[in-house]
């Protein structure tokens, strides 16, 4: 049997018309809803035997009509004229007489519908408000001697009354965890592009820095060089294939970042660390720069997001200095405690220079990265240098050698230290 292509947006439509009110809904709960207050009535005529009577199209048109504005325009009817149109035709059926019935009429039954869909729909006042004029219509039915045991049917309408109110809450409360999944969603899509955007920033502002010190040796013994003999040539020539070879690392590394968007499964390699730290600064040192560095303590006790902190924070400090004093000498010291980690990178400088502030995404970069992974960041002139230093936790259940007793009793005497992604 084949569905109706336009099936899918008239269900789509009626789940949408409830998300516009504020409640959600799928789209089966209306339908049978509808069906269940149509049988109810249509079972209600039969025991009057009133089915094949005028009243029957009369009912109908009252109940389907709200109905049919909502499935083929996606809009509700005002609720007062909805609940009007469905009180008055139950009230219809009330009016003639039960035969007998007693506890087993299902006009009541109806109401109850009424009441429960108006409630769950619209809220508890306009569920009251249904509730108690449906309460009415019972009682003037009681008195006109057509509806038997009429205790109970109320008591029936109350209960639909409050099934509507847990329908209505419910469906308030998916809602609103619908949206707060939405909102932190986009919040973790602008985190992510915001990572991503650092991650390709730092790499290409070290990758560019680092190139153009190789160009500039390479145009300078070329110059220096020119008409005579030595080996000027060949050292530019080594320089422009270490240019080549940086730029050509930067592309992989640059192709490695964005593939974090892309599939779990594909194989990815793994990010830079604290442990490649004497590898970049031997590049840099192989560029031109005056570059040392020291690292007390066991790189092992660094856990991968502080890891990978620490080795943006150096990569964008050194290329400041290519930037704003290449010809400035640079040390960069690791010093990892107990506690915390503290990383300061000094650079001499050894002739005027311009000076980075805070305006430039670099520095704003490198603070943004510290504040995520809970620790502080200074930077700017101290005497005749110019130093960054950045102070990050370390806690103990970041330290991959401490025993478990250890981890569990600071845990109970000390605050934890949430590890930020970065």
């Amino acid at each position: 049997m084949r569905v109706p292509s336009s099936l899918p947006r008239v269900l789509a439509r009626i789940e949408r018309v409830g998300e516009d009110h504020g409640i959600a809904f799928p789209w089966w709960i209306p339908i049978v809803s509808v069906l269940a207050q149509v049988g109810t009535a249509l079972v209600a005529l039969g025991q009057r035997h009133e089915l094949l009577s005028p009243y029957l199209l009369a009912v109908l048109a009252m109940m389907a009509v709200p109905a049919g504005i909502q499935f083929t325009t996606g809009h509700w009817m005002p609720w007062w004229l909805e609940a009007s149109l469905m009180v008055g035709a139950i009230a219809l059926i009330l009016s003639l007489p039960p035969h007998g019935l007693g506890a087993a009429d299902f006009a009541p039954f109806a109401l109850c519908l009424v009441a429960a869909e108006m409630t769950a729909r619209d809220g508890w006042r306009t569920g009251l408000v249904v509730t108690v004029t449906s309460a009415g219509v019972l009682l003037v039915a009681a008195a006109a001697g057509h509806l038997e045991s009429g205790g109970i049917h109320l008591l029936v309408l109350v209960l639909g009354m409050e099934i509507g109110y847990m329908f209505h809450w419910q469906a308030r409360a998916l809602a609103a965890e619908r949206e707060a999944r939405a909102v932190e969603h986009n919040r973790a899509t602008l985190a992510e592009r915001d990572r991503i955007a650092r991650e390709i920033h730092d790499l290409v502002a070290h990758s560019l820095s680092v190139t153009m010190l190789h160009v500039t040796g390479a145009r300078r013994l070329l110059t220096d060089g020119a008409g005579s003999p030595g080996d000027d040539i060949e050292e530019a020539i080594d320089a422009l294939r270490d240019a080549e070879r940086v730029g050509r690392q930067a592309m992989s590394d640059i192709r490695q970042t964005v593939s974090d968007l892309s599939a779990e499964d594909d194989p990815n390699r793994p990010l830079p660390s604290a442990d490649d730290l004497p590898a970049l600064i031997d590049r840099v040192r192989g560029a031109g720069l005056q570059a040392s560095y020291d690292a007390p303590g066991d790189m092992g006790r660094l856990p991968p997001a502080l890891g990978l902190g620490v080795f943006r924070i150096v990569q964008e400090s050194l290329t400041n200095v290519t930037k704003h004093a290449p010809g400035s000498p640079v040390h960069v010291s690791l010093a990892i405690g107990r506690t915390d980690v503290r990383l300061t990178v000094r650079s001499t400088r050894t002739s005027p220079h311009s000076q980075p502030d805070d305006t430039g995404s670099g520095i704003t970069g490198m603070k943004a990265r510290v504040a995520q992974l809970g620790g502080t960041l200074d930077a700017g002139p101290s005497g005749d240098a110019w130093v960054v230093e950045a102070v990050l936790p370390l806690s103990a259940e970041d330290d991959p050698h401490t025993c478990a007793v250890s981890r569990s009793i600071s845990g109970l005497t000390e605050p934890k230290v949430e590890e930020a992604t970065t």
